[in-house]
């Protein structure tokens, strides 16, 4: 079972995101040429706040679950 101290999910994680920067400047002189400076910057703020609520969520729910088996625990 993967727990919040799992070796397992922090290398995923690190994993994720070293591909996310690495593929970052790539993406973003493609997106220069066929957008233009402002709808690439625009669109990068907005990929990022979704990616931001998204962990976010997650984290919630993680903690709640979490929360909810060491009140079955007790």
């Amino acid at each position: 079972m993967l727990t919040k101290e799992s070796p397992i999910l922090s290398i995923t994680f690190l994993g994720i995101a070293v591909i996310t920067l690495s593929i970052s400047p790539i993406l973003t002189r493609i997106s220069e040429n066929e957008l233009g400076a402002y709808a690439t910057i625009f669109n990068r703020f907005w990929i990022t706040s979704l990616a931001l609520i998204l962990g976010n969520s997650i984290k919630i729910l993680w903690d709640k679950q979490s929360d909810r088996s060491f009140i079955n625990t007790q």
